[in-house]
């Protein structure tokens, strides 16, 4: 027989057993749920699960022969980041057209005029040009469409209303007159500070802004703007007085991008910007370069063809205008240099050129 007392002890440490079990069962179910339901979302130790690319990491990029260079995917916006060289540069499509210029010119310019295209001036059989032919991007046609009050070539031209006006230029010699062509012809409406040739124009803001050129003796420095074609002023001085350079506009930003300074092929990236009136170097491009063309698509600088040394280019590259690194976006049917521009919208055309001599051809270069 068990004695009273000690059957109170066995029952007390009964009692304790089961809390014990107890405990160790809630211990081991608490933990299982942590384990469950905790794990996936990483812990010390864990490997954790990331939904996108990581803020602080940048884009993976590949790249083959004759392809522009595209970033898997792309990188955050940053205040840093040059406006000229987005995450993802379009990729371009690079045509011939099938007719061509009538005749084979080059050094002219090309204006956009509607829908069409107006090329003035240039060299054609070794002489200026006055005259001025219409492209009509549908058809594929050129046609007549006038004549310059003087011929020239080199010469630089930008938009006023609905009027182009034509800055100097070449004829037998380095010329200082200031052209306009519209609805009702052309005339001369001015004259620049001095003869200049070789230059380039930009508008930004209703302005229009004559950089670069040579004055028959001297490369020039002076970034002169004008309203009306009449008056000019000085806004800034290159660092470096360059003739035959591409010229880009980026917002405010007007690039001039090569060029020759002296006689001599240069690598600079010139920015100058008109906002705040300065102009500097910015970058330098992996080999000199002059004659080419340069546009803007998607905010991406473009060059496209051009010469290197002796060599004339076949290529058209993406400028980083950061760092000066030219990467291929595509090829020219062929290899040219001193072509007329003319864009609208996402579609330019380069009219003519020298592959090293004067040529005919019209290329279309466009988003694909």
């Amino acid at each position: 027989m068990i004695p009273p007392y000690s059957r109170r002890a066995i029952a007390h440490r009964r009692r304790t057993r089961r809390l014990i079990r107890s405990g160790v069962l809630a211990a081991i179910l608490l933990l299982l749920i942590v384990v469950v339901f905790f794990r996936p979302f990483g812990g010390n130790g864990s490997k954790n699960v990331t939904l996108g690319p990581s803020p602080s990491s940048g884009p993976s990029t590949s790249s083959s022969a004759g392809a522009s260079t595209r970033p898997s995917s792309p990188a955050p916006s940053s205040a840093s980041a040059s406006p000229t060289a987005p995450a993802t540069p379009p990729t371009l499509s690079v045509n011939a057209m099938v007719k061509g210029l009538p005749t084979p010119v080059s050094r002219a310019q090309a204006f956009l005029d509607g829908q069409t295209f107006l090329i003035l001036g240039g060299l054609i059989g070794g002489n200026s040009s006055a005259n001025v032919s219409r492209f009509f991007p549908v058809s594929d046609t050129v046609a007549p469409a006038g004549t310059l009050a003087v011929a020239t070539h080199d010469a630089a031209a930008a938009p006023l209303g609905t009027n182009v006006l034509v800055f100097g230029g070449g004829e037998a010699v380095t010329i200082d007159q200031v052209q306009t062509l519209g609805p009702r012809g052309s005339a001369v409406v001015g004259h620049l500070p001095q003869a200049r040739s070789d230059l380039v124009a930009a508008a930004v803001g209703g302005r229009i802004y004559l950089l670069g050129g040579y004055d028959g003796k001297t490369d020039q420095p002076s970034v002169l703007v004008t309203t009306d074609g009449t008056s000019f002023q000085v806004v800034a001085q290159l660092p470096t007085p360059v003739r035959y350079a591409g010229v880009a506009v980026v917002g405010s930003t007007i690039y001039l991008i090569g060029g020759e300074h002296n006689g001599a092929q240069t690598t600079q990236i010139q920015a100058v910007d008109v906002s705040a009136r300065t102009a500097k170097v910015v970058a330098n491009l992996p080999v000199g370069i002059s004659h080419e063309a340069a546009f803007v698509l998607g905010g991406t600088v473009f060059i496209a063809g051009g010469r290197a040394g002796a060599t004339v280019r076949n290529q058209v590259d993406v400028v980083d205008t950061t760092s000066g690194m030219l990467t291929r976006a595509g090829l020219l049917p062929r290899a040219a240099a001193d072509m007329a521009v003319g864009q609208n919208g996402n579609d330019v055309y380069l009219f003519g050129g020298e592959s090293p001599t004067p040529i005919s051809s019209i290329v279309h270069i466009g988003i694909s």
